[in-house]
């Protein structure tokens, strides 16, 4: 009977063999010089080995995702693990997706086995399904020709954590547990008690049909704000609790108190991270996507302020920044016109609006908005009804727009007037959509169509009024003659008793 370290070799030596027979190998195989030459690879996880007869040489090699994935690719020398040694090789990498278009490059990582990945090319981190081409090259002469090793390895791409959590509740009615379909309105605070706006974190969620079962309910809840600060930065949240009429009154009842947040949310705050999404203060980010203020990350997609980036993979760049990097600190982001494909925006993202404005806009002259309007243009032509009562269903509100949209250019600061989307919603539903981030909006479409109906209506029903007046004053009226008449024939006969009687007194 083997004894226990006869055991624990020969479990070693089954582990070795097990992981050699799955991982796969494959060889060059020339002509690879171009896209439509390349060699096409059995997986995304794959070693190649193959050769630099010299500096001309190029090969391609072809490999397919089939589901999002952080892929890393790197070159090493005939042995896997060694770099070449200086002097004799100079590998450069570089990936292309399936139209040709250059994704990423990377002539060195700090040594000469070139790298990418998501720490050397972010879009590494998440590449998409689909089919895409390695080409490595030597920049210097090879003599004699020396052999390299390509590694490439795929996995899928982390999924990010968002803010979002669930919470569980109990909703009694009279001390009956609940049951049934029953909206609810959740908004986030940083005090147990204060009713003050700048108390509260977030805008209110509301959702129209919660269920309920025995008075118990779950409900997934993300309070984030798109572009803004961190919800949960450590500091203490309390959420606050409306529910809808059960009656179906339409009124929201504020449940107290507030509910005190643990701290398990706060996890989605942290101070250094190796990859912050978003990041309302990122002092040290390997990646940065999108950071109010990037202290020193080392790739930003979209900062605010950013001090020290790397210039990586940025086509035309001065010559100053041939290092990729620029020390010089203080780039900050402008106000200006920014398309996204056929949509754009002045001095803020138009997101999903075809045209976006940060502040005020003017037409030429005074000029109005057109559209189309011609009858021979239109069917399913009808006239409308009851306008005047839907549009005094609306109300009109002052209000200041939170300090977070205001930041993001979303809003102009200051007391505004304007309506409520979700009031807006319940009388004209086409005049809400939703943006990018889920915020309702109000398009305020054909008003001058209702106003005139609105008009007319109102017109009708004080016509009306006027015609029950004058039916009222005309039966007024004929009343008044048929008591003058009556008066008149009384008077007559006591005018004829009175004749009567000093007949007789004669």
């Amino acid at each position: 009977m083997p004894s226990q370290s006869t055991r624990l070799l020969i479990a070693a030596a089954m582990f070795t063999l097990a992981h050699a027979s799955t991982a796969m190998a494959q060889s060059e195989v020339e002509p690879n010089n171009s896209i439509a030459q390349a060699n096409v690879l059995a997986s995304p996880n794959i070693t190649v080995t193959g050769t630099y007869p010299n500096n001309t040489d190029l090969d391609y090699f072809r490999f397919v995702l089939t589901e999002t994935s952080a892929v890393s690719i790197r070159v090493w020398g005939p042995t896997v693990g060694v770099c070449p040694s200086g002097g004799v090789v100079d590998p450069l990498l570089t990936l292309f997706n399936s139209g040709g278009q250059q994704l990423a490059t990377n002539d060195d990582a700090g040594t000469l086995c070139p790298l990418l990945d998501s720490s050397t090319a972010p879009v590494m981190g998440s590449l998409p399904p689909g089919t895409y081409y390695v080409q490595n090259r030597s920049l210097t002469v090879t003599n004699p020709p020396q052999a390299y090793s390509l590694v490439i390895s795929a996995g899928a791409a982390p999924v990010p954590l968002t803010q979002s959590f669930s919470y569980q509740g109990k909703l009694d009615n009279a001390g009956a547990p609940v049951n049934g379909a029953v909206p609810m309105r959740f908004s986030l605070w940083n005090s147990a008690t204060s009713a003050a706006t700048a108390s509260r974190v977030a805008p209110p969620i509301l959702l129209n049909s919660v269920n309920v079962i025995e008075g118990r309910f779950t409900v997934g809840l993300d309070f984030t704000i798109p572009s803004g600060p961190a919800i949960f930065d450590g500091s203490e949240r309390f959420l606050q609790i409306e529910v809808g009429d059960l009656n179906g009154g339409g009124g929201f009842t504020t449940l107290a108190p507030r509910q005190r947040l643990a701290p398990t949310p706060h996890a989605i705050y942290a101070l250094s991270a190796g990859n912050a999404a978003r990041a309302t203060l990122a002092d040290n980010a390997t990646n940065a996507t999108n950071a109010t203020n990037a202290v020193s990350a080392t790739f930003a997609t979209s900062a605010s302020t950013a001090s020290n980036v790397l210039w990586i993979d940025v086509e035309g760049k001065p010559a100053g920044f041939a290092d990729n990097v620029d020390n010089t600190g203080g780039w900050t982001e402008a106000a200006t016109t920014i398309t996204t494909g056929l949509n754009v925006g002045i001095g803020v993202l138009p997101g999903n609006f075809d045209f976006a404005v940060n502040g005020t806009a003017a037409k030429t002259g005074g000029g109005s908005w057109s559209v189309l309007s011609d009858e021979r243009l239109k069917r399913d032509i009808k006239p409308m009804a009851g306008t005047l009562d839907r549009l005094l269903r609306l109300r009109g509100y002052t209000y200041e727009y939170n300090d977070d949209v205001v930041a993001s250019r979303a809003a102009l600061p200051g007391t505004q007037i304007g309506l409520l989307a979700q009031e807006v919603e319940r009388v004209f539903p086409d005049w809400v959509g939703l943006d990018q981030s889920g915020f309702r909006y109000v398009t305020e479409r054909s008003t001058t169509a209702l106003m005139v109906e609105a008009l007319r209506d109102l017109r009708a029903e004080k016509d009306r009024q006027i015609d029950a007046l004058k039916a009222d004053a005309s039966k007024r009226d004929a009343e008044a003659a048929r008591r003058d008449a009556e008066n008149a024939e009384l008077r007559m006969r006591l005018e004829r008793l009175e004749r009567a009687a000093d007949t007789r007194g004669k």
